[in-house]
């Protein structure tokens, strides 16, 4: 698994072995990547005004790719050690450590109202068919600035018509995933 763009363009990523780990494809992380930028355009703004939180964040190729692309901070939450172990050597390997805050939560229980923290674009890609949206996006919301912008990933068989506190701008689907353009209202 490479970066696509910007200062780390081309560099590896360690991946971890097995399936406990369910890594964004190279694929799907550039067609992310292209339509959030249009979004941002549109706003004129670019990668550089923003604050990135990436949920379940296995390997954290979602929140790495964004500071590739100049993002101010990438957080990075996920409730495994061993995604978050890979999550710090690959933010280790490319001495991001100044530019990241990595956690140990448990997104579904959490119960503080993350008055510590606050992002302006989300990454969540929880494992498929297995989390409440209704609840997972009210948790979400929480820690979101107005109209931050955010993706969510789940499977291609899960159906959402709408998503609390949040307008659908578009959804696309990339082999057994769906993903979901989302901006907090």
């Amino acid at each position: 698994m490479k970066i696509i763009s910007g200062k780390f363009k081309g560099s590896n990523l360690i991946t971890p072995k097995g399936l406990f780990i369910r890594p964004t494809s190279n694929r799907a992380r550039e067609m992310i990547f292209n339509t959030l930028n249009s979004y941002i355009i549109k706003q004129n703004k670019n990668f550089s005004d923003y604050v990135v939180i990436d949920l379940f964040c296995g390997t954290g190729s979602l929140g790495i790719e964004a500071l590739s692309r100049g993002v101010k901070k990438s957080i990075f939450i996920d409730n495994s050690d061993q995604a978050l172990n890979i999550c710090k050597m690959n933010c280790r390997k490319l001495n991001l450590e100044r530019q990241t805050e990595i956690l140990k939560i448990n997104i579904m229980q959490y119960k503080n109202q993350f008055d510590d923290f606050s992002a302006n674009i989300f990454f969540c890609d929880p494992p498929y068919n297995s989390f409440d949206t209704d609840l997972l996006s009210k948790r979400i919301h929480n820690f979101l600035s107005t109209s931050s912008l955010g993706v969510l990933e789940l499977a291609k068989t899960e159906r959402i018509k709408v998503i609390n506190g949040f307008d659908i701008l578009k959804s696309k689907i990339i082999s057994n995933s769906k993903f979901y353009f989302l901006k907090k209202i």
